[in-house]
């Protein structure tokens, strides 16, 4: 199921309970089965399994901060757009 199809971001929800989304810009996502997610650039991002999956797709690299409902995340992207894993279960690193 298409979840948001807008300049910002475009996300899918699949049945199986995986989310992929790519934002343009930064934004804001709320996904009824996941809750929110904000990012403060773009990237490409995908959670399955209670891991979160993080690329990015401008192959700048840096330092990217998101917020999946009121866990906070920063992590340093890779230039190469390489993706990163982050075990949700386990919480912010």
């Amino acid at each position: 199921m298409v979840v948001c199809n807008d300049s910002v971001c475009q996300a899918v929800w699949f049945t199986d309970g995986v989310l992929m989304a790519a934002f343009f810009h930064p934004g804001m996502l709320q996904v009824q089965q996941v809750g929110s997610i904000k990012v403060n650039r773009p990237c490409l991002l995908l959670i399955a399994d209670d891991k979160l999956y993080l690329s990015d797709p401008t192959h700048t690299g840096g330092e990217i901060r998101l917020i999946i409902n009121r866990h906070k995340f920063i992590l340093n992207l890779p230039e190469d757009g390489t993706t990163l894993t982050e075990d949700l279960s386990a919480g912010p690193s």
